[in-house]
Formats: C-alpha cells, sequence, structure tokens
C-alpha cells in the first residue's frame, strides 16, 4: 500500500480501514511507501505496486481505476504563535507575501499555485521538502509557512489551518490497475476502504 506526500500514511481516510484489516490479516505483510503522484502511477502500471492513494485522478481516460474513498485540502502549517494561528480559516491571499514551504512535487501547491495566479499573484516557495518530516523542521525553524495535506501528528509548536478556496479541496482515490486481479489481501482492504461509501450510496429500505 503506498500514499503520496500530499496524503499522509495517517490520513483519517485510510487509518480506520488499516486498523480493520492489521486486525483481520494479522499475517499479511504491509509496506507503506511515499511518493509522488506520477511515480506511483507508473509504479502501479509496471506491478510493483497493487494498489495506491492519490489526491486526485487523471483528467484524461487511462488505465487506472479511482474509487473516491473522502476528500482533502490544502492547509497551512505554522507555529502556533503565528498571527495567522489565530484564524479559523487563512484566505489564500494571505499567505502571498510569507516565505511558503511545500512538498516536492505536492498536488496541492500546484492547486494553490493556480489560485495565486488567478488572483494575479505570482508566488514562489522558499523551500521545497522531499519528507513530511523536513518540511515540520523548516516550519519549525522559521524558515516559513508550510502549506500540505492535513496531518494529524504533527510536532509539538505546530499547528493547521484550513486555507478558504473550493479549488483547494480534492477527492482522495484509492486507485488500481484496471483489468488486474488483486491478491486476496489487496482485496479485503479495498473492500473495507469502500464500504463507508457504499453504504452512504445504499437506498435506504422501506419501513
Amino acid at each position: 500500500m503506498t500514499n503520496n506526500p500530499a496524503t499522509p500514511a495517517d490520513a483519517p481516510i485510510t487509518s480506520p480501514p488499516k486498523r480493520q484489516f492489521v486486525a483481520a490479516h494479522p499475517d499479511t505483510e504491509i509496506a507503506l511507501h511515499d511518493d509522488r503522484p506520477l511515480d506511483l502511477r507508473e509504479a502501479l502500471r509496471r506491478g510493483d505496486l497493487e494498489i495506491v492513494l492519490l489526491p486526485q485522478r487523471s483528467h484524461d481516460l487511462d488505465d487506472l481505476h479511482y474509487y473516491p474513498v473522502g476528500e482533502d485540502r490544502l492547509f497551512a502549517i505554522l507555529p502556533e504563535a503565528h498571527e495567522l494561528a489565530g484564524l479559523a480559516e487563512i484566505p489564500l491571499p494571505a499567505l502571498a507575501d510569507l516565505p511558503l514551504v511545500c512538498g516536492d512535487g505536492c498536488p496541492f501547491w500546484e492547486a494553490a499555485d493556480r489560485s495565486f495566479r488567478e488572483l494575479g499573484l505570482s508566488v514562489t516557495p522558499k523551500a521545497i521538502a522531499t519528507r513530511s518530516e523536513w518540511l515540520f523542521e523548516l516550519v519549525g525553524l522559521g524558515v516559513g509557512v508550510g502549506v500540505a495535506a492535513r496531518y494529524v501528528d504533527l510536532p509539538a509548536g505546530l499547528v493547521t489551518r484550513p486555507v478558504e478556496g473550493a479549488a483547494l479541496i480534492h477527492e482522495i482515490n484509492l486507485t488500481t490497475k484496471r483489468g488486474r486481479l488483486y491478491s486476496p489481501p489487496v482485496k479485503a482492504f479495498v473492500d473495507l476502504a469502500l464500504m463507508p461509501r457504499r453504504n452512504l450510496q445504499r437506498p435506504a429500505s422501506a419501513a
């Protein structure tokens, strides 16, 4: 099972299914990896991976199956004493004049960059981190404000605040290779991950 840097391995979207899966399949070996969405897609196509978690599906028809399992959005990661930490949501323009730290290949940053340009703003990250731990360290050192997806376990002294803007919200997709049969453990995980959404879509029985 893999995910990309914009969708943390401890994301609430996948944590309950992982706990259920581990309880039901205690002998199955699980490997969690972070990588760029493009690299994850190619590894999936090669057969190196059976399932990946991606923050957005391809806009074009391709050879992958995308199963929506939830949504995530852009968050600002900042010291709890920062002046913007007192806001419930941070307006995107408020970040334009601040030094920013983003993840390498982060699709949330790509969405933010488009939104900045639509506002007539040209914003370039001051630093790019290839791992979430390094992003946290740079923010903690005062290099800049982090922009990324939601993280559950932040280092002490850091907080997250959502950034305003519908364009900064992404569908999270469990992704598999079209036409390829799952191994039994992967099929079990897919069924667990999709169960909440399937239950919501199931018509209510007549009273």
